[in-house]
């Protein structure tokens, strides 16, 4: 059991890291998106699209985090998780 604790604490950090890198990179396009000619919908799907892609896979380290304890294995916490990390 130490041993999936410690993979889920490496899991949680990978999280936090993930969001902190991922979440600046897609501000920084954000903005450089905002300066281009391109028409506000395309803007708009294309913004919403990096946030949530940003947000999700930073979120799936910290849930795959979570559940791994209580899953008894930290890959089948990832598998069951698919869903959110692929898209």
């Amino acid at each position: 059991m130490k041993k999936i604790t410690d993979k889920s604490w490496t899991y949680m950090k990978r999280a936090h890291l993930h969001a902190n890198g991922l979440g600046t990179a897609a501000l920084a396009i954000i903005f450089v998106l905002a300066g281009t000619s391109a028409s506000s919908r395309v803007r708009g799907v294309v913004s919403t699209a990096l946030g949530i892609g940003a947000l999700g896979y930073s979120s799936f380290w910290m849930f795959a985090a979570q559940r791994a304890p209580t899953m008894g294995s930290t890959h089948d916490a990832k598998e069951s998780l698919s869903w959110l990390a692929i898209p």
